[in-house]
């Protein structure tokens, strides 16, 4: 039965579940945005390698007298080492990125 709950695991089903919960959802260039990821285990022992958070921002682009909201990746945050989440564990990291 183990081996047919991680068989599902793989394919996200009773899989860890990884949240990221920010204190605040607008930040100015400069600002330092801070919050948590919160990982809740599945229904197996899973290992995590790293959990990333990508940083995007939207701004108008004007062409041809139309203008259009386009987004742009600005950049990408390691948040953890590896480590593994046990069944229904839970583990919780704070970070503080900047946002310039």
């Amino acid at each position: 039965m183990a081996l047919f709950n991680k068989a599902l695991a793989r394919i996200g089903i009773g899989a860890a579940r990884v949240d990221a919960k920010l204190v605040n959802d607008q930040f100015r260039a400069g600002e330092t945005i801070e919050g948590i990821v919160e990982v809740y285990g599945g229904n197996v022992e899973q290992k995590i390698d790293s959990i990333y958070l990508r940083l995007f921002t939207t701004y108008v682009k004007e062409r041809d007298d139309k203008k259009y909201k386009q987004d742009i990746e600005l950049n990408t945050f390691k948040i953890n080492d590896p480590f593994t989440i046990q069944p229904s564990g839970n583990q919780v990291y704070s970070f503080y990125l900047s946002a310039a």
